[in-house]
């Protein structure tokens, strides 16, 4: 259930249907997946590089782009949020 939400429809029954669709669902994973990624590499980087405070930054930043992204694959995300820097 946790996949879906109810909603009354005209006869007062509940009618379960879900947040977003899959192909959303899997296009944002793929995303965040890859902010997670980029973010992991980039503390990595500045962590062998002498880079100490920025390495752990971008560690926390991958831990929490990690953790959003297991959340929208386990559909416990409320919300998608897109989040692309250009």
């Amino acid at each position: 259930m946790s996949d879906q939400m109810q909603t009354p429809n005209l006869t007062g029954q509940p009618v379960r249907r879900a947040r977003y669709s899959d192909a959303k669902r899997i296009t944002y994973g793929l995303l965040w997946a890859g902010w997670t990624a980029l973010l992991t590499v980039a503390a990595f980087i500045g962590l062998f590089s002498g880079q100490i405070v920025g390495g752990l930054f971008a560690l926390v930043l991958a831990a929490l782009a990690g953790r959003y992204d297991y959340r929208i694959w386990t559909w416990q995300a409320r919300r998608l949020l897109f989040f692309i820097l250009w």
